[in-house]
């Protein structure tokens, strides 16, 4: 007799996630870790909260982001199949910041960067630090991708190299390299039951939205690139906003005009706090938007898949809410500038 259905494996994961969450920075935690002061503090209240033990004091973000990478793996171990393939997927995005870091310090060694501060050791990626000095040592662009390590996405790293050795353009590298993250989740949800699938295409499409709007913002309040050149910053795959409104938006001389043209969804949540008007506050509320409607889903306790779903995303906007609390602690800012930056 099959004892073991599938909701009960998911009412016991249901379980488990809000077991990690109940330990994770948010509600009353994240309120004082926002007022922790000195660094010494904030890795005190990290360890006694449960949200991780400060092993490195001098690679504080690697650990917050590996921390992400450990648990996303945790998760699609647990669910296996279609699911593992998507926690996989998510964290090959982690894994391709390693990618940025790299193509940065190759074609911009004058920068003042060091690429060891910068790299997150991944204890399943396939580029050791021996073959970072080789890439660093290569001495032709051809040499440095025939370096690069053998993975499904190894042509697309080379054609990204080589559209930067011509331009010398990282941002259209990054955004290129981004893409291509944002396309192998998708295409891995299409593995996932009907329920997950929903659910993260759902959110993926807002995600899709909210990176094209915080683009034609930037573009309109700082970059001033023309459409053609802003164009490779296009992400497919959105919910609300399609490729011709991005074009269009692209010669946008004002933020309002980009906010005022706008669907309403997003209208309504740029313009619902006049109090704060910098560039950071309009991204920060699109972030909050997301977070507040995952968190919704997380909590619905009749339909536990989506809980699971949306976990990642939860988890991920934990990581970026702790990295934000330790670089304003770094940089001094008092508790409520900290506090005005996280995503709640």
């Amino acid at each position: 007799m099959a004892i073991f259905t599938h909701h009960l494996g998911a009412d016991y994961l249901y379980a488990r996630v809000h077991g990690w969450w109940s330990r994770s920075a948010q509600g009353e935690i994240l309120e004082s870790l926002t007022r922790a002061a000195t660094e010494e503090n904030f890795f005190h209240q990290l360890q006694s909260f449960g949200v991780l033990s400060v092993t490195d004091t001098d690679r504080v973000l690697e650990q917050l982001v590996l921390r992400q990478y450990d648990r996303l793996g945790k998760l699609g171990a647990h669910l296996g199949g279609s699911w593992l393939k998507y926690m996989e997927a998510l964290r090959n995005t982690l894994e391709r910041e390693n990618i940025k870091a790299i193509l940065n310090y190759r074609f911009f060694p004058e920068r003042e960067s060091h690429l060891s501060d910068s790299l997150v050791h991944f204890p399943s990626n396939t580029i050791r630090e021996n073959d970072f000095l080789a890439l660093m040592d290569a001495t032709t662009t051809e040499q440095f991708i025939r370096l690069l390590p053998e993975s499904r996405d190894k042509e697309e790293y080379a054609r990204i190299t080589l559209d930067l050795a011509k331009d010398k353009d990282i941002m259209r590298a990054e955004c290129a390299v981004d893409a291509l993250s944002f396309r192998r989740e998708m295409e891995a949800t299409r593995g996932l039951t009907g329920e997950m699938r929903t659910v993260l295409q759902d959110f993926q499409g807002r995600q899709a939205d909210h990176t094209n709007i915080i683009t034609l913002v930037r573009n309109a309040n700082f970059y001033h690139l023309d459409a053609k050149k802003l164009s490779y910053a296009w992400v497919d795959g959105g919910k609300l906003l399609k490729r011709e409104f991005f074009d269009h938006m692209a010669a946008a001389s004002s933020v309002e005009a980009v906010i005022d043209a706008l669907p309403v969804d997003y209208r309504s949540v740029l313009t619902e706090d006049t109090s704060r008007r910098g560039f950071g506050a309009l991204e920060n509320r699109l972030h909050c938007q997301l977070a507040q409607e995952a968190r919704k889903t997380f909590y619905d306790a009749v339909n536990p898949l989506r809980s699971l779903a949306v976990y990642p995303l939860l988890l991920e906007q934990e990581t970026v809410n702790l990295s934000r609390i330790y670089e304003g602690i770094r940089f001094s800012l008092p508790p409520r500038d900290i506090a005005a930056m996280m995503i709640r």
